[in-house]
């Protein structure tokens, strides 16, 4: 940039002060970022590391007594100015197919070669639906003009996964949220790097679902259901493989449940359950329910063709904290027909 005035005499003489309306405060330039200075002009390269209003003032350096020291006193106001960071564009991934953990090199343009410039959000692709995440600074690894490189996180299984679809965002922040200002192409992450199973990151997708090795035995609570009673759903949940255990042992699954009326657009209750053992029990109740069909869904997400939801017809026992239910006499369940997203429901009629 380029300030132009009257009176600059030398650096030796006087100051150059740069400071950010944001509130980071101010500081003089530093001798490195002056490229030349003259009395009617100095050419500089301010620090400016993201988009926002910025001024220069300069300050006078005048001796102390005996010509020792030296005092600084503000000499203008100074001037302001705006500064706009030019548009971005990811071009794709030098290998798009990397394992949480590892590198992602993004390329493109314009992404300025300051570190953190924009903020990077990290796409899900799943069920047609998109589950965003910002990625923490510390997920940077290099930043130039035309490359980010990324250490995908392993540690945010509901959002990256093995093999899940994503799609990497820059955008920039505006007021209390964020803009996106560049979208990358989707791409896919690989899959054999060790099967961590995922959930989707709320219960927004409707369907009761399984992962490899896992299965889910649901029944009704054995009475008839009437206007103002809870209506309650159980199961247990039960890991098949040792793999999937020791899966679930390092990287708890919380599992999250709503009881869904139909017709009312909303659940008329909702919570969660953290699957960390063999089996691991299920107690889901909504409370004074009116007349109407209900149904429970979970948010478990991409269930693999050879596990099966079946329904208890006989009876199961279902553990919550120290308390068992025993189901000896169920109600005949009645599972709709598989829907093509694949959510696998139960429902059950309340009388008036």
């Amino acid at each position: 940039m380029t300030v132009r005035g009257r009176g600059f005499a030398t650096p030796a003489e006087n100051r150059l002060v740069f400071g950010d309306y944001g509130g980071a405060g101010e500081a003089e330039v530093p001798a490195g970022r002056v490229v030349s200075w003259t009395d009617t002009r100095i050419v500089v390269n301010p620090p400016i590391s993201a988009p926002g209003r910025y001024f220069f003032r300069m300050t006078v350096r005048r001796s102390g007594e005996g010509g020792l020291g030296a005092i600084s006193t503000t000499d203008s106001d100074g001037i302001s100015f705006d500064a706009v960071l030019p548009r971005p564009t990811i071009r794709g991934y030098r290998k798009s197919d990397v394992c949480p953990g590892s590198v992602l090199e993004i390329e493109g343009e314009n992404f300025t070669g300051i570190r953190g410039a924009f903020r990077i959000l990290w796409d899900k692709i799943a069920d047609g639906r998109t589950y965003g995440v910002g990625l923490r600074d510390d997920a940077i690894v290099g930043w130039t003009d035309t490359q980010i490189r990324l250490s995908v996180p392993n540690d945010l299984p509901a959002y990256i996964a093995p093999g899940d679809t994503y799609q990497v965002v820059l955008a920039e922040s505006q007021g209390s949220g964020v803009r996106s200002v560049a979208r990358g192409p989707r791409a896919q992450l690989a899959s054999g790097c060790g099967g961590r199973p995922t959930i989707a990151p709320a219960a927004t997708t409707p369907g009761i679902g399984t992962w490899h090795g896992l299965d889910f035995t649901l029944a009704p609570v054995p009475k008839a259901v009437g206007v103002g009673d809870d209506l309650v759903f159980g199961g247990t949940f039960e890991a098949k493989t040792e793999e999937l255990i020791r899966c679930l042992r390092s990287t708890p699954l919380q599992v999250r449940w709503r009881i869904v009326r139909d017709g009312s657009g909303g659940s008329v209750a909702q919570g969660e359950v953290r699957l960390n053992t063999r089996r691991k029990g299920l107690l889901a109740r909504a409370r004074s329910v009116s007349v109407g069909t209900y149904r429970l869904e979970l948010n478990l997400v991409d269930p693999p063709r050879d596990v099966r939801f079946r329904p208890d017809l006989g009876g199961a026992t279902v553990t919550v904290g120290a308390a068992r239910l025993d189901r000896k006499v169920p109600l005949q369940p009645r599972v709709e027909p598989k829907p093509k997203l694949n959510p696998k429901v139960l429902r059950r009629p309340v009388s008036p």
